[in-house]
């Protein structure tokens, strides 16, 4: 590299990058603003949906709960 392309440091010129992240809805590929809970567009939660296995954990817990809470309830019939 020649002389004239370093600057007064004596170090090669650099470029400046500048990335802009857009993140898009799931739905409708709307342009979401940063930090959006909800898409302009369509509405729809920008948040991801949760992992199966936490929802099929939670739909077991609830059944549980359901058994549990009927049994209290016949029982207090009962008595």
């Amino acid at each position: 590299m020649d002389d004239q392309a370093r600057d007064d440091c004596g170090t090669e010129p650099r470029v400046a990058a500048v990335v802009f992240r857009v993140s898009l809805c799931r739905s409708c590929g709307t342009g979401l603003p940063q930090n959006a809970a909800y898409c302009p567009g369509c509405g729809r939660s920008t948040q991801p949906p949760p992992p199966a296995e936490a929802l099929a954990g939670l739909m077991l817990a609830t059944a549980g709960l359901m058994l549990l809470l009927s049994a209290a309830a016949k029982r207090a019939g009962r008595a």
